[in-house]
């Protein structure tokens, strides 16, 4: 019988011992997963980083920019339709009632009696 006990308990500890690898390896896979995710978000972060850089430092040369007269005259001429010195303006507007661009005179109707009074 004790034969049998120990056959037994050596099934029983195999059995023990396969659960317990069981458990390890998903544990393993776990946290490979995720440092796998942990590096993604690591590699965005630092695309992100850069580009948020490279636009401080495009802000920076636009503050200095702007610091100049002629920055602060670039951005009055950008923001409000003014002209420099020596420069003409021209502006357009658009024909809405659907004319060629063309300047049409417009006849006013004249009663029979005006013909009369020139």
């Amino acid at each position: 019988m004790k034969k049998k006990q120990r056959v037994l308990v050596k099934k029983i500890g195999i059995v023990v011992l396969l659960v317990l690898l069981v458990i390890l390896i998903r544990g393993v896979w776990g946290g490979q997963s995720a440092l796998k995710d942990a590096k993604e978000r690591q590699s965005e972060q630092a695309s992100e980083f850069a580009h948020l850089d490279e636009r401080i430092a495009g802000l920076e040369s636009q503050i200095t920019h702007l610091g100049t007269k002629e920055g602060k005259q670039d951005e009055l001429i950008e923001t409000f339709p003014i002209k420099r010195p020596g420069e003409e303006v021209v502006i357009l507007i658009e024909n809405k009632e659907g004319g060629a661009g063309f300047i049409e005179k417009k006849e006013e109707k004249k009663s029979w009696w005006q013909f009369w009074k020139r």
